[in-house]
Parts: structure tokens; C-alpha cells; sequence
């Protein structure tokens, strides 16, 4: 989630919490059951798609950020959402060198101006893997 200290600073840390359920809401109604999705800590979430391409983990992770930014949060404002992408095996045979390509796709979408989802380019057929998190020198 894009600032989300900003959220907790000027609406209190009741109505941050109350955003990050709205944003969870989001992700679980958009994510398949054999999905796995969780929150990570802070802004931070996860989530592991089996069997996902790069090209389906990347629509779904840009209507997740579409939604979210759609509908209005309890503070009453949208919510915007930075994704980096990944896909395994295409990106790394080991969960932490999937979790770091997706992560460094994320840096690249929060430096290129937040609200946008970004990939590790290729479109090979395997597991998607997103993660949104950290900040582009902020």
C-alpha cells in the first residue's frame, strides 16, 4: 500500500488498520482459494499464485491495484498500491530468489511514481508471485 504511514499519521492508527482489512478484502474476493495471500507486516503483502503466468499474475495484480483504487477505504479516499511481479521458475528456482525479483519490480513501480503494477520481464508459463512493499527513497 502507497503511504500507508500517511494513513495512520492523519486518519489514526484504528482507521489504518480498518484500510489494510478493506485492502486484504480486496485481495482475497479478487485471488483463487489455491492462492496464497498474506500480509507481510507494516504495508506489506504477498501473495503466491500457482500456475500463474507472468502475463496472468500481472492482470491480476493490476486489477487488485484498479480496485483498490476504485473504491473508496474507511478513510474515504482511494487506496493506491505498488506491485512488483515475478514468475518462478523463470525468475529463480528458490522462493527468495522469486521474493527478490518481485520485490525489485516493486522498487521499480514505487521509483517510476506508485500506483502501478511493474514485472521482471518475461512470459514464460509458471507461478506468479507478487509483493508489494518499501518505499523509492521515502
Amino acid at each position: 500500500m502507497d503511504h500507508f504511514k500517511n494513513v495512520n499519521d492523519t486518519y489514526g492508527h484504528n482507521k489504518g488498520d480498518e484500510t489494510l482489512i478493506h485492502l486484504a478484502r480486496i485481495l482475497k474476493a479478487e485471488c483463487r482459494k489455491e492462492d496464497f495471500v498474506c500480509r507481510l507486516g507494516g504495508e506489506e503483502f504477498v501473495a503466491v499464485l500457482p500456475k500463474y503466468s507472468l502475463l496472468e499474475g500481472t492482470e491480476l495484480a493490476e486489477r487488485i491495484r484498479s480496485k483498490a483504487e476504485s473504491v473508496n477505504s474507511p478513510t474515504g479516499k482511494p487506496i493506491t498500491v505498488s506491485i512488483g511481479v515475478a514468475v518462478y521458475p523463470e525468475h529463480g528456482s528458490h522462493f527468495d530468489n522469486v521474493f527478490q525479483r518481485a520485490d525489485e519490480a516493486l522498487y521499480k513501480a514505487k521509483c517510476a511514481g506508485r500506483n502501478r503494477t511493474m514485472q521482471q520481464p518475461d512470459d514464460k508459463p509458471g507461478s506468479s508471485f507478487f509483493y508489494a512493499r518499501g518505499s523509492c527513497g521515502a
